[in-house]
């Protein structure tokens, strides 16, 4: 009887791991969102091509996740477009053929809106990213955007097209989103890239607390911080 309990007892840790892991934390305040949106909400990519969508909740109290990786990922309408809820490609948008497809995402049964993927048969020839100065507090976050203009004239946005490369990730990151954070403090350079198209450089100014020096930094090299 006590070999059987002290294997219990030696079990009971595992037991309690295996219980934690195959349990997901919750989302902020565990509760259902509110809404969810999706971003960018006019998304234009080529045939062949890829474009990262990205899902955030909203919650009683003003509080919002990135949900991208938990949602559920759909073709609502048309059949222009691939969405993927595979295991770290959730979001990821392919284009199949020229014309349009509606995409939803869903959380805890609470739906998006759809947005409308264009595809087009054109190549991206510009890109320009706004705005063209942030300036942000160490761990505040802002968001840049894309917009590509094609070989057949038309725009749009590219935010998830193009990789975002920071000139120092010391001082800003930048996800795949156009979301760039504050890392330290300093003054950097941050453009798109696709392809052989660049797009114009944005100034980004990182201050920290009152007591820190700001160092001014400029770029100190090409910190490719686009790729998830």
């Amino acid at each position: 009887m006590a070999l059987h309990r002290r294997r219990a007892a030696a079990l009971l840790p595992l037991l309690i791991l295996a219980a934690a892991l195959a349990c997901p934390p919750p989302e902020p305040g565990g509760e259902t969102p509110l809404g969810v949106f999706i971003t960018p909400d006019a998304p234009v990519v080529s045939v062949g091509g890829e474009i990262q969508l990205t899902a955030t909740a909203f919650y009683d109290g003003g509080d919002t996740a990135d949900v991208t990786a938990s949602a559920t990922w759909t073709v609502v309408s048309g059949d222009a477009v691939e969405v993927s809820n595979g295991l770290d490609s959730e979001g990821e948008v392919v284009g199949v053929r020229e014309g349009t497809a509606g995409v939803q995402a869903a959380v805890d049964d609470v739906v998006s809106e759809a947005v409308t993927v264009r595809v087009t048969d054109a190549d991206i020839v510009e890109i320009s990213v706004s705005p063209t100065f942030l300036d942000l507090a160490v761990g505040e976050t802002g968001f840049l955007a894309a917009q590509g203009v094609f070989s057949d004239g038309s725009r749009g946005d590219v935010t998830g097209t193009v990789r975002w490369i920071t000139g120092n990730s010391s001082v800003c990151t930048v996800a795949q989103d156009g979301k760039v954070t504050g890392a330290g403090s300093g003054s950097t350079q941050v453009r798109a890239e696709f392809e052989q198209i660049v797009s114009n450089s944005v100034s980004v100014d990182v201050s920290g607390t009152a007591d820190d020096d700001d160092t001014g930094d400029d770029d100190t090299g090409d910190d490719d911080t686009g790729d998830d």
